[in-house]
């Protein structure tokens, strides 16, 4: 596990001698963790401290869509000062934390407009930390390739349209929104959530039309693998209908209680491109839409990705066998990565 994470501070974080190293610790992971990257960041000679908080709520990984609630009161984001000085404060800093709310905080913030280098590792588990993170500078950049590959495509392109055998066919205009690339690796003024491998970006405004259907996993009501399709249909970007088994009817029940307009929107299109990554629906929050080929949407809240829109919450969605078009270009056809 040490290897790993010095794997992750050298090569994820480019972490240097004598650089100020804060550890973010809320008792959520594994004390391994925090050992391992401790022992790692001694080997590289950083001057470390380990800083333990407790978040005002816990969401456990089952209902980590709620953490974009935080887009409606960001105050109740921030962490405590002695937190939030000492992230501005870090050159580089570690979240083994699972308080996500954190992403909508005005520390986090200014931590990145100074120009701070952040890994954060939300709910993984020791057990997944080895399965899901690099070994080797070579694997880092091989991702981090593969991701700036398909950022590059996405930033040429004006429209996109998905398909699958099970009957999405849905399209939408690009360009009103920055791609935001899932390096893997944390450079100056950015923030990465690990394991890394994804391009998405918010799709233009008001512009999907279509037919969405969603068959492998979903964050709502809560995080989990689908027994059976869920049917959107999409007009002018929101949800108009939905459609399948009691899924659906959950899904349905679920939007209801919630009380707000704006988790109808339909947001992020994303693909993933890790290797390690599996459909597991339950390892980390980034596993499934980071699986190689796949091709995601959320729903709700996109703010914390460049978009306008605050919500109770985000529902990432993932599809199998899904088949993606970039300005009729093929870049990910019946679930196979295709750049």
């Amino acid at each position: 596990m040490t290897k790993k994470a010095e794997v992750v501070i050298k090569y994820c974080m480019g972490i240097k001698p004598g650089e100020d190293f804060l550890i973010l610790v809320d008792g959520t992971l594994g004390e391994n963790l925090t050992r391992a990257f401790s022992a790692a960041a001694a080997t590289l000679r950083a001057e470390t401290q380990v800083l333990t908080y407790n978040p005002p709520d816990y969401l456990p990984m089952r209902e980590f869509s709620f953490f974009a609630g935080a887009s409606l009161t960001p105050c109740d984001a921030e962490p405590p000062s002695t937190v939030s000085a000492a992230i501005k404060e870090a050159d580089a800093n570690i979240f083994l934390t699972s308080d996500m709310r954190i992403l909508f905080s005005q520390a986090l913030r200014e931590a990145l407009r100074r120009h701070r280098r952040i890994i954060f590792l939300p709910y993984i588990t020791e057990e997944n930390f080895v399965r899901l993170l690099p070994s080797s500078t070579e694997e880092v950049n091989n991702l981090r390739g593969m991701v700036e590959k398909g950022t590059e495509i996405f930033e040429r392109s004006q429209s996109a349209r998905i398909t699958s055998r099970v009957g999405t066919d849905i399209r939408m205009d690009l360009g009103e929104y920055r791609v935001i690339p899932h390096l893997g690796v944390a450079e100056a003024g950015s923030i990465q959530i690990l394991p890394g491998g994804q391009v998405t970006l918010v799709p233009n405004e008001d512009s999907a039309e279509g037919v969405l259907v969603i068959d492998r996993s979903i964050a709502a009501p809560e995080y989990k693998e689908l027994r059976y399709p869920i049917t959107l249909k999409i007009s002018s970007g929101m949800v108009s209908e939905i459609d399948g088994n009691y899924e659906a009817q959950a899904l349905k029940r679920f939007l209801v209680e919630l009380e707000d307009p704006n988790m109808y929107h339909v947001t992020e299109l994303s693909i993933g491109t890790n290797p390690r990554c599996r459909f597991a629906g339950i390892a980390a929050p980034a596993e499934d839409t980071h699986t190689l080929g796949s091709v995601n949407m959320a729903l709700g809240c996109d703010v914390h990705i460049g978009g306008s829109i605050r919500a109770k919450a985000h529902i990432d969605m993932t599809m199998r066998w899904a088949t993606l078009l970039l300005d009729d270009r093929i870049v990910v056809e019946d679930g196979i990565l295709r750049i």
